[in-house]
């Protein structure tokens, strides 16, 4: 068995072999060998041998994915097999589906998707510049480099436009840096790594003017002349945040976030992933952290508001794998609502009632949910329902204003 697994008795038995084996001649009541022998030999194998099979999951999964990335998907899956040393197909698929949750089949068609050169997640994927256009499609400015270079300006994808020194104009805040109308740096994050991945706007701290609040290596609040107000470094990436009151009767507003605790795509050797939300006060005091017991680590939250017509505001999370499915979580993060599908999630006033209602999708179906009743057999007006700014245009990387 030791030898089948590449191991020697030296690495299993922290004493020396036949210094163990020969304190079996001291024992002479059994139920006394039988807890030596498995307290110090059985236990320790099967320790040993539990290590030894998930190093080798790990090794044999980055292999697939190397295999799968370097061909671009273009082998066969009996083809990938037998790269592998799998002599049976079905046994690969049913090896890769256990620890990935998806067929080999179905992640080569995702990833056959996402290489479109400009998502590639082994080269830098920054937006390297920022252009404003006239609605009439004549360029304002642009700030940054338009060749496709990664460079200093350090940003992901989100930006927020808003008028945050309140003179009549919008600003841009975009990754780190508060560009003026005119695509002028107004001023930088200071000390921040890699990129922001999450921005909002909203006042935080209820003086009555609105910050910017910042996620990304931290999470950290800005107000409108530059200055940093607070920095929560309790995360590993905070890859989400959300503005909000969830805990009503506090000041001003609270964060909730999602830390990015552990990548599961097998970034620095990391395969089991795990990602857990957070609560943040309005001076920057963590209130909760979610321990999360399942796996999952791709997690959105964002903001959802008004959602039974009682003027809360729940944390909407979704994609969180694991069998988790989409729920609204309360300020201290209890489940509120569970919905019963899984899918993507988008939100908004579907009905013109002042209420946010929630769409969940997959490839072929959407299903529809509110916190109270609506009649479908009324008529549609025909008008489109207004929404605010921050639902009408949305991305992956949800942000906005509160």
């Amino acid at each position: 068995m030791l030898s089948d697994a590449g191991l020697s008795a030296n690495q299993i038995f922290k004493e020396r072999s036949e210094d163990v084996f020969s304190k079996l001649n001291d024992f002479f009541e059994r139920d006394k060998l039988k807890s030596y022998l498995n307290r110090c030999i059985i236990q320790p194998a099967v320790e040993a041998l539990r290590q030894y099979r998930y190093n080798a999951s790990s090794d044999i999964l980055r292999s697939i994915m190397e295999i799968v990335r370097e061909k671009r998907g273009d082998i066969t899956l009996t083809e990938c097999a037998e790269q592998l040393n799998y002599a049976n197909t079905q046994n690969f698929i049913r090896f890769f589906s256990k620890y990935e949750n998806t067929t080999p089949g179905r992640y080569r068609k995702e990833h056959k998707k996402a290489d479109s050169g400009i998502d590639d997640r082994y080269d830098p994927h920054q937006i390297t510049c920022v252009t404003a256009y006239r609605l009439t499609g004549e360029l304002l400015w642009q700030r940054g480099d338009s060749s496709g270079r990664p460079g200093s300006f350090g940003s992901d994808f989100p930006a927020q436009i808003y008028d945050i020194d309140g003179d009549g104009y919008d600003e841009v805040m975009a990754g780190y840096a508060l560009l003026d109308h005119n695509g002028q740096v107004l001023w930088l994050c200071r000390d921040l790594e890699d990129h922001a991945d999450c921005l909002w706007v909203g006042d935080v701290n209820g003086d009555g003017k609105p910050e910017i609040a910042v996620g990304g290596s931290v999470t950290c609040l800005y107000s409108a002349e530059g200055e940093e107000l607070w920095r929560y470094d309790g995360s590993v990436e905070s890859q989400h945040i959300a503005l909000g009151k969830f805990l009503p009767g506090r000041p001003g507003l609270q964060v909730a976030g999602l830390d990015r605790i552990r990548r599961g795509d097998g970034c620095k050797g990391q395969w089991d992933g795990k990602d857990g939300m957070f609560m943040l006060d309005c001076e920057g005091k963590e209130l909760w952290k979610e321990d999360r017991q399942t796996k999952g680590w791709l997690t959105i939250v964002d903001g959802l508001y008004n959602w039974n017509g009682e003027g809360k505001d729940y944390i909407l999370a979704y994609r969180r794998g694991g069998g988790v499915k989409p729920a609204l979580y309360d300020g201290w993060g209890n489940t509120a609502v569970s919905f019963p599908e899984d899918g993507y999630v988008l939100h908004g006033d579907l009905f013109g009632r002042d209420k946010e209602d929630v769409i969940i999708y997959s490839e072929d179906t959407a299903w529809v949910f509110s916190g109270t009743p609506a009649d479908l057999a009324e008529k549609p007006s025909g008008k489109p329902v207004p929404q605010v700014k921050r639902l009408y245009r949305s991305t992956l990387y949800p942000g906005g204003e509160r």
